[in-house]
């Protein structure tokens, strides 16, 4: 009796068991196929519904290991919610039972009962055999259509349930009677690691060594013919106050001038050069020496002088005896005291004790200095240098002609440092014309101290300033003239590359002071090359007949005959593979490069 209490409460629970699952309400998710099987997970564990069916696309991520659905399996589990899935991925049934789902390739057969062979027959349900577990040769063959994707599987399933009612109570409705798949499981193994990337590796190589020899390639490298070239123009600079319209209108070959101002200064110290001699002169004998036949006779102060410009003078009249009868000269010894300068103007102090030497009188003429002479048979002496230094005339005229030069001499290197420095100030490029034809020059204004004249001073300063005004223009404007004038010469086939601005020369050839003009003929050089450039027309032809005449020669018929090409400086082909000898005879596998100079 009490076996039959406990039988019957247990069918009166299953019958609630299955009351209660037939109630429960199935979410279905559409599994992405590149969703790994953590973002399954997610999706699950958010859910409210206890029943979830995952429909998965062919060729999904979670197909690639059994792992990814033992992971689903034992999460499922932990939070208490029965999985179903449909796939018609074959590779993907087999994973998914082996893990423990229950698994259909057809929507119906999910919703039948586990071996009710009736419901099998009537949903035609497949279920996966144990002769699948013996993998053939088609079980990884890459399929010919397409990938299968969610939204395929909709199509079909709307397709398939149209004239019911809508998708998801369809679904819901079949998952009220759940089937289970089948018992039968099918071992899937995963390939070695070590297998694996073998093969990796390999179908590398192979892929390699087929891109070398499917796709042969070459680039050429084309370096274009280049010249120098120089253009002249005349070119009229006015003033900017009084052509301002001309200049504005932008009249041909006419750039604006202006006029640069400023006051520049000089001071230098000028040493005194006169001498007020507190010393004492040198002493000594000098015999006089006359070879003429008369006694020659000589007053005070008469000069005796060395070669190097000493000069010693007689204190008293003096004879010298003539010529004596044997034919020897006559000679008299005399004292002389030395001057306090030499013929330069120069101390002569202890220079004046001078070793023997000999003296001319530079007072006679040359034929009769060769007949009165002199020598000191001893040494000089007493002589002592001593003396202050006195301003002259002589000074203050020469440090005021001094100051002047300096500040002409200046001028120019002054007016280039301003200008250099206001350029650098505003990045600016304007240029002064230095001729002396258009400098204004003010008078120059020299400072010299008052009361200068005999003052015993060494050295005293002076100073000078003046006002110039300059002519001065833009020299980027002048630049952008010669470039397009160079432009407009340029050959057609060619393109200017760079003009060389740094080198710009202008020569002034007409001055126009009174009405402020100023002709130049300036000059500029550039570079100009051929165009090879693909995306102009000309370079596209060029580089379209190079193409069509190298294409399937040889590389060296290649080089010859683009280097032969006018156009062309030097060619250098890089073939693909590095072995190839031909160029491709397909036409877009040979690539062109300008190379830039």
């Amino acid at each position: 009796m009490k076996k039959n209490i406990k039988k019957s409460e247990k069918k009166e629970n299953e019958m609630e068991t299955k009351d209660e699952k037939k109630n429960q309400k199935t979410k279905v998710v559409f599994v992405e196929i590149d969703d790994e099987v953590t973002a399954v997970y997610d999706s699950i564990k958010k859910l409210k519904e206890q029943q979830v069916l995952l429909i998965i696309p062919k060729e999904a991520v979670l197909f690639q290991s059994v792992i990814n659905f033992k992971i689903l399996k034992k999460k499922a589990d932990e939070l208490h919610k029965n999985i179903y899935i449909l796939t018609k991925d074959r590779i993907g049934q087999h994973l998914a039972t082996e893990a423990g789902f229950i698994v259909s390739n057809d929507i119906e057969a999910v919703f039948d009962l586990k071996n009710n062979a009736e419901a099998i027959d009537k949903f035609d349900i497949k279920p996966i055999t144990a002769s699948s577990n013996t993998t053939g040769s088609e079980t990884f063959k890459k399929l010919t259509q397409s990938k299968q994707n969610i939204a395929d599987i909709l199509t079909e399933l709307r397709r398939k349930y149209s004239n019911k009612n809508s998708f998801t109570e369809n679904i819901i409705k079949k998952l009220k009677k759940p089937k289970i798949f089948t018992d039968n499981k099918i071992k899937f193994s995963i390939p070695n690691r070590r297998a694996l990337l073998t093969l990796i590796v390999l179908s590398a190589i192979i892929l390699t060594i087929s891109a070398y020899i499917i796709l042969p390639g070459a680039t050429i490298y084309l370096t274009p013919k280049s010249d120098v070239i120089s253009q002249s123009l005349n070119i009229t600079l006015a003033d900017n106050y009084k052509y301002e319209a001309e200049i504005r209108n932008q009249e041909q070959n006419i750039i604006a001038m202006y006029f640069y101002e400023t006051n520049l200064a000089e001071k230098m110290d000028y040493n005194s050069t006169g001498k007020i001699f507190e010393g004492i002169n040198a002493t000594g004998k000098i015999k006089l020496f006359n070879e003429s036949k008369n006694p020659w006779p000589l007053i005070p102060k008469t000069r005796l002088q060395t070669n190097n410009g000493l000069v010693f003078r007689i204190q008293s009249y003096t004879t010298i005896p003539a010529q004596n009868v044997d034919g020897s000269p006559g000679t008299l010894d005399v004292d002389v005291v030395a001057d306090e300068t030499d013929i330069f103007g120069e101390i002569i102090g202890d220079r004046g004790n001078i070793a023997p030497t000999n003296f001319f009188l530079p007072g006679l003429n040359a034929s009769n200095q060769k007949l009165l002479y002199g020598k000191n048979l001893a040494s000089f002496s007493g002589g002592v240098t001593k003396f202050q230094l006195l301003v002259t005339d002589k000074d203050i005229f020469a440090a005021n002609e001094l100051i002047k030069n300096k500040i002409i001499e200046n001028l120019k290197t002054k007016l280039k440092s301003e200008i250099q420095s206001l350029n650098n100030q505003h990045h600016t490029n304007f240029y002064l014309i230095l001729d002396d034809r258009v400098i204004q020059k003010n008078k120059i204004e020299v400072a010299i101290p008052d009361n200068l004249l005999d003052s015993h001073i060494p050295n005293f300063e002076v100073s000078a300033k003046m006002h110039v005004k300059v002519p001065y223009f833009n020299m980027d404007e002048l630049s952008q003239l010669l470039r397009e004038e160079i432009i407009k010469h340029t050959n057609l086939k060619k393109i200017l590359v760079k003009t060389f601005d740094q080198n710009l020369q202008f020569e002034v050839i007409d001055i126009d002071n009174k009405n402020g003009k100023i002709k130049i003929t300036a000059t500029l050089e550039g570079l100009e090359e051929y165009n090879l450039n693909p995306e102009t027309e000309t370079g596209k032809r060029l580089n379209d007949k190079i193409v069509q005449n190298i294409a399937g020669k040889s590389i060296d018929e290649a080089t010859n005959y683009i280097q032969n090409i006018t156009e062309i400086n030097k060619v250098d082909i890089e073939s693909w593979p590095k072995w190839a000898i031909t160029i491709p005879s397909v036409t877009e596998n040979i690539k062109i490069k300008v190379v830039e100079k």
